[in-house]
Parts: structure tokens; sequence; C-alpha cells
């Protein structure tokens, strides 16, 4: 599933990653989850990422938010507006 393979590759890619909250939900009306991590950008700024994940038919689909950390709580609604809109259509899984 793409959330153990992204859960592995993350603190690999990613400087001074560390996973916040890890929960399993369904995202874009399919089993999924959501992360919310802190890392470094490649700019030294410190950023929180929120990503929701699913996969369908062994393809893996995420829709990722990275923002100043300072601003993140300014922008938890904005977040949430577009993980609740992230659709998978069918043709995007063929």
């Amino acid at each position: 599933m793409t959330g153990r393979w992204l859960d592995q590759l993350l603190p690999r890619v990613l400087t001074d990653y560390l996973l916040l909250d890890l929960e399993r939900c369904m995202v874009a009306g399919r089993p999924g989850g959501r992360r919310l991590a802190h890392h470094v950008s490649s700019d030294g700024v410190a950023v929180t990422m929120e990503q929701w994940f699913t996969a369908v038919d062994g393809i893996g689909w995420t829709l990722t938010a990275t923002v100043d950390s300072f601003r993140y709580d300014e922008q938890t609604d904005l977040l949430s507006r577009a993980a609740a809109g992230f659709e998978i259509g069918a043709e995007s899984t063929r």
C-alpha cells in the first residue's frame, strides 16, 4: 500500500523529517490514510506537510500540502477542504 511505502521513503528523502501524526481513514472514497509531518525545506525553512494517500489498482495517489510551519494553524481549514474535494476519476486509474 502507498502509505507503508511512503512511511519508509519520506525519512530518507526529507531533511529533519519528523512524523507527527498518522491515521488510517477513507480518502477519495477509498481506504487510505493521512499523515502530518515536519521537515526542513531545501532553502532551510521549517515546514509542515499534511498528506492524504490511497491506492487504486496498485497505483498510489497522494494529495500533499506543505506550508511554513508558523502558518500551518491558519491554513488548516483550507487544507481540510482540499482533502475533502480530493477525487480520483475512473479515467485516472486506467
